[in-house]
């Protein structure tokens, strides 16, 4: 279940990194599960507070404009 708190942290990690993260990366520096970092990240993608993007088949990556 997507929480605010979780999603202020992720978008602090995206915004302090200054680029697109993986969200293996994403969910490191957040110190939160790769699991919590993706559903929240998601949340946060259909709400339109942060970019997706693909590298590859599989691994998605983040970011957000400052």
């Amino acid at each position: 279940m997507p929480s605010y708190k979780i999603q202020g942290q992720l978008l602090g990690t995206l915004i302090d990194a200054k680029r697109p993260l993986s969200t293996k990366k994403v969910a490191i520096f957040s110190e939160v599960s790769w699991k919590t970092a993706r559903d929240n990240l998601e949340k946060l993608f259909e709400l339109g507070m942060v970019y997706r993007g693909r590298v590859g088949n599989n691994k998605r990556i983040y970011w957000k404009n400052a």
